[in-house]
């Protein structure tokens, strides 16, 4: 009998792998890996990492969403090191305070701001850099707030989990009957 297991491996990180695959399934069962690592990734970038659901910025974070082969029977699912952030964005963070290095300052245009310059109407593209930039705060040392926990790996796993399934057992399906027609 073959075993479809989805588990998540890390904080970032979440696993497709099947046991018990026949040489005569082999490619099928990578199909199937692959078309779940696919859709799983697209699950996490689509439905969790844009819309309602995060307040989105620079979309670095979605673009970092990868999934991989890591062998024919092993897909993985990840976030790259160009997103460093996610681990905090993923788990939460405490409030802290962050300081520039030295030598340096921290730039920022606060929240408020930035939301309406950018909604006005009556704004254009040209206008809303330089409004920008003439609300631009600059210090040495700042206090997040923290924020509060978006496992958006783990959410994607349980929405993916049973697609992922379905996909990889009906490739392996669709291989046996094949093998079974010859």
């Amino acid at each position: 009998m073959i075993h479809v297991k989805v588990d998540r491996a890390s904080e970032t990180a979440v696993l497709i792998a099947v046991d018990n695959a026949s040489k005569g399934v082999a490619r099928a069962t990578t199909s199937g890996i692959h078309a779940g690592t696919i859709h799983l990734t697209s699950i996490i970038k689509r439905d969790l990492l844009s819309g309602q659901m995060l307040n989105r910025r620079s979309g670095n974070l979605s673009r970092a969403i990868i999934g991989r082969m890591e062998s024919p029977t092993l897909g993985v699912v990840g976030v790259a090191k160009e997103a460093p952030y996610a681990e905090a964005l993923h788990d939460g963070s405490r409030p802290h305070m962050i300081e520039a290095k030295p030598g340096k300052m921290l730039a920022f245009v606060p929240s408020g701001v930035a939301h309406a310059i950018r909604g006005s109407g009556f704004v254009s593209a040209r206008s809303v850099r330089k409004a920008l930039a003439q609300n631009v705060i600059f210090r040495k040392r700042v206090f997040h707030p923290g924020n509060p926990p978006f496992p958006f790996m783990e959410i994607g796993l349980a929405m993916a989990t049973p697609r992922i399934r379905q996909l990889v057992e009906e490739r392996i399906a669709e291989a046996l009957a094949r093998a079974g027609k010859r």
